[in-house]
């Protein structure tokens, strides 16, 4: 149910200064047992610096803590298109 919010969240992000060319999100308890949601992003090469990162960070974070299905913990991970599409 967390996964489908946070990718439904996730899907509703706008202005994006870079695009997302996918996204891939999982739900469960971290290691220390609480709830947690881990987010991939796939990039373009070309965008995969780090403000980019940064800044595409900072909003998946926020929107997915105010989701409809808020995880206090957002991991979010980054790859870019060119490597294999795999978590």
């Amino acid at each position: 149910m967390m996964t489908v919010a946070a990718e439904n969240t996730l899907r509703s992000l706008e202005r994006l200064e870079e695009p997302v060319r996918a996204w891939h999100v999982e739900a469960g308890p971290d290691a220390a047992g609480d709830a947690a949601v881990w987010v991939w992003a796939t990039l373009a090469d070309k965008d995969l610096n780090p403000p980019t990162r940064a800044r595409i960070r900072q909003r998946v974070k926020r929107a997915v803590r105010r989701g409809r299905t808020p995880a206090p913990w957002v991991y979010v991970h980054f790859r870019s298109d060119s490597e294999p599409q795999e978590p």
